[in-house]
């Protein structure tokens, strides 16, 4: 049995955002970054001139086994010379496991004592009349000095009694090891009595706080024995109702915690789901559309992933062709799409044609100015015709790249909606283009960074380019011309499309009906084929080389920006995307770990450090990577784990530092040879639609959403396939009455369910038994 722990989080928007005193609600560019623990994983794009923001954009996170302690949602005013954070949401795991979060939620304002990291090792034991507690080290401690480390020593008070720690200075992994014995008078103490260790930065006027540890007595009652554990620091708990609101964050969360058991326990589930894709017992879905209990559209991209999975997607896909494009056409898209919005977003042209927005619009200024540096012969109208020519060339000659499990399914779609509609000559087009444009080309356009299209957020006006660009295409994939007035002198480039559209939708329904056999075999070829790129972009390759010191300087240190392309097999690195110049390249199966570096190691904010040894070396080698944001970082940080979860030979600690003078810079060590002061792999995983596509997961969430109706699902089945072999005229109404003496008016007992629901019923009793088993002995 194996635990599985997962976050969906949907940041929807702001309002009533407070811009402080030298600040115009108007001229606030919020962003909403996600912090999970002491992890930043996340953030969503910049908004821009707005105290409102509207974000809309989801997370999906996998979670360490142990859980964490607090979600942040912080809002950033974003600026070019000094961000200012504008308000903070926190939500403790309690409060997210206790149910789905969904609403408005106050923003408070940052204090230090919000801001902590880092973990303490605690041993707490009673013996006789005595408390004894043992401060054994901490690590990753948050840098509060101006040189990136700090002064830390503990605080710790129990029953009225305080004693301190000495202070180390200059370090972020302190080694206390210091012991001290607390009085338990029993007539003094309670179950609101606690043992409070807080650790503080020591300096001249008033002392930094770094977190704190809270246990409480009835824990402190059970420990007749020192046990060593690492606890989580933790801010400071303050009295929210007494602090003025200064905004508000509407927000979506929920948490998935499952353990998984092993795969034979599904079989009979999984041979049932197998079965409900065919006529006899279609009726299945039925039970999760038609019960409000049962979260729909989770639930649909559990069936969707556990169908794909099985190759038994295309007798599912009427509910679930928008999730199949996300699983399975990001490299077409890429190949499709990416030379195009690069392009356009790095040329940062001047594309505005609506009227209004350009005499009326605060920032009208700058614009003018803008169009100064474009080419004096090229108009916003043409400059914008020229990417939307390119951007429909591209795609309308895309049907050879187009994966052909999606050109199955939407010529599946094409044919339904043929037979549905007979009479309306468009709409099977229209059903077709509205999956693949408007849910997936347009919106790739209009949030490239989300769809692996770009490596940042785009600014203002490039983003006003990619919104016009959007509506355009938006235009041509629903036959129409445009809806805007300023737009309507793109009417007759669009018209023009119209026919190239249906040409291009016909070739690329021009497939056989076979079926794809083993897909799930075939995707994962697919993804192990050294030319299918999982991820790739712009980032600074590092060399540490001699490194010395002359005084506060670092010198040896070797920085290059590069283009990396990471397959399933291999991490390559090239002088740009465009030349094909190879620099260097990494065997994926000789990464023994990936892990983020000390911000202050290198003096880079995003660095990720790669530890690699091949067999045949004696002595590892060490390979860094910069990134350009949090979002570049935690993308290549999930995806080069994931490739890597298998490799022989892991490492289960590393230094987020490096060896400087004469120790490790991030635990003071002064051994060389000294492995590591933290274990690897330890945060969150961002979730992707590359993510391994795993049965046994999918059918335990099915299980679970089931387990929800549990008590109803006999009366559901038995209503859904008992019918009443007579039904009455239409506004004839029958009187039964009942004579013991006729047989004939006695109502029949109701028929026994079918084999398909039996089998059902059957299924979900035997997960639900090996789960009772699995809690005795676990």
């Amino acid at each position: 049995m194996t635990w599985y722990t997962g976050l969906s989080i949907e940041v929807s928007e702001a309002k009533s955002l407070e811009p402080g005193i030298l600040l115009q609600a108007c001229s606030l560019n919020p962003y909403c970054g996600v912090t999970v623990d002491n992890t930043k994983i996340c953030r969503t794009a910049t908004k821009f001139h707005t105290s409102t923001p509207l974000w809309t954009e989801e997370f999906y996170f996998h979670c360490p086994q142990k859980g964490f302690h607090y979600v942040t949602f912080t809002v950033t005013h974003d600026d070019t010379i000094k961000s200012r954070k504008l308000g903070r949401l926190m939500l403790s795991w309690e409060q997210i496991g206790s149910g789905p979060i969904n609403g408005w939620f106050p923003l408070y304002e940052v204090k230090k004592s919000d801001e902590v990291q880092g973990e303490i090792y605690l041993a707490v034991a009673k013996f006789g009349s005595k408390l004894r507690v043992l401060v054994s080290e901490a690590k990753d401690l948050a840098a509060k000095d101006v040189g990136g480390s700090a002064d830390p020593y503990c605080q710790l008070t129990f029953n009225g009694v305080t004693y301190k720690t000495k202070k180390l200075d200059r370090t972020r992994f302190p080694a206390w090891m210091e012991s001290f014995d607390f009085p338990l008078a029993s007539n003094q103490l309670n179950d609101s009595s606690s043992l409070v260790i807080t650790v503080l930065d020591k300096d001249i006027i008033d002392d930094d706080f770094m977190g704190e540890v809270i246990i409480p007595f009835s824990e402190i009652s059970n420990m007749d024995t020192a046990v060593g554990q690492w606890y989580s620091l933790l801010p400071r708990t303050r009295d929210r109702a007494v602090q003025e609101s200064l905004g508000s964050l509407r927000i979506k969360v929920s948490l998935v915690r499952e353990y998984l058991l092993r795969g034979e326990v599904y079989s009979p589930l999984r041979e049932v789901m197998t079965a409900a894709v065919n006529d006899n017992f279609s009726q299945l879905f039925d039970l999760f559309s038609k019960n409000s209990v049962i979260p729909l559209g989770n639930t649909a991209r559990n069936l969707m992933t556990f169908y794909l999975s099985a190759d038994l997607v295309l007798p599912y896909l009427y509910c679930s062709y928008d999730h199949l494009l996300k699983l399975t056409s990001i490299p077409y898209l890429k190949n499709t799409l990416q030379y195009t919005i690069q392009r356009l977003l790095q040329e940062d042209k001047n594309c505005e044609i609506d009227p209004n927005k350009l005499s009326s619009t605060p920032d009208n200024k700058r614009i003018s100015l803008a169009v100064l540096f474009d080419s004096p012969t090229t108009s916003a109208g043409e400059q914008l015709t020229t990417y939307l020519m390119t951007t429909m060339g591209a795609i309308l000659s895309s049907e050879s790249r187009c994966p052909i499990l999606i050109r199955r399914a939407l010529k599946q779609l094409f044919i339904m909606s043929a037979d549905r509609f007979p009479d309306h000559e468009n709409l099977p087009y229209l059903a077709v283009s509205g999956f693949l444009f408007l849910r997936f080309f347009a919106a790739a356009i209009l949030s490239p960074k989300l769809f692996c299209l770009y490596d940042n957020f785009p600014n203002e006006r490039a983003s006003r380019s990619l919104t016009l660009l959007a509506k355009l295409v938006q235009s041509v994939a629903n036959l129409t011309t445009a809806k805007e007035e300023y737009m309507r002198t793109f009417d007759d480039v669009i018209i023009e499309m119209h026919g190239k559209l249906k040409g291009f939708i016909k070739r690329l329904i021009d497939v056989p009906d076979q079926p794809v056999t083993d897909y799930k075999t075939k995707l994962q070829k697919q993804m192990s084929y050294d030319g299918y790129i999982l991820i790739s972009g712009i980032l600074q390759k590092c060399k540490l080389s001699n490194i010395k010191f002359l005084g506060s300087i670092q010198t040896g240190i070797n920085i290059k920006r590069r283009y990396f392309e990471l397959t399933s097999n291999l991490l390559s690195y090239y002088t740009d995307s465009v030349s094909g110049n190879l620099k260097g390249s990494i065997l994926v199966s000789d990464i023994t770990h990936v892990e983020q570096m000390d911000p202050e190691a290198l003096g880079f904010k995003y660095t990720l450090q790669l530890r690699i040894q091949s067999p045949e070396e004696k002595e590892p080698k060490y390979f860094f990577m910069i990134a350009t944001s949090l979002n570049d970082m935690r993308a290549w940080l999930s995806t080069l784990t994931k490739c890597c979860l298998y490799n022989k030979n892991q490492t289960a600690i590393f230094h987020p530092g490096f060896f400087k003078r004469s120790s490790w810079s991030c635990c003071r060590n002064k051994e060389k040879t000294f492995v590591g002061c933290k274990a690897t792999r330890q945060g969150v995983i961002l979730g992707d639609w590359q993510d391994p596509l795993e049965q046994n997961f999918e059918l335990q969430t099915i299980y679970s959403r089931l387990n929800l109706i549990h008590d109803q699902l006999p009366k559901l089945l038995q209503n859904e396939y008992n019918i009443p072999s007579t039904i009455p005229p239409e506004g004839e109404t029958t009187s039964i009455t009942t004579d013991p003496q006729d047989p004939s008016t006695i109502p029949s007992p109701p028929l026994p369910l079918n084999e398909p629901c039996l089998n059902l019923l059957k299924a979900l009793e035997s997960i639900s038994t090996a789960r009772n088993q699995c809690r005795k002995f676990c």
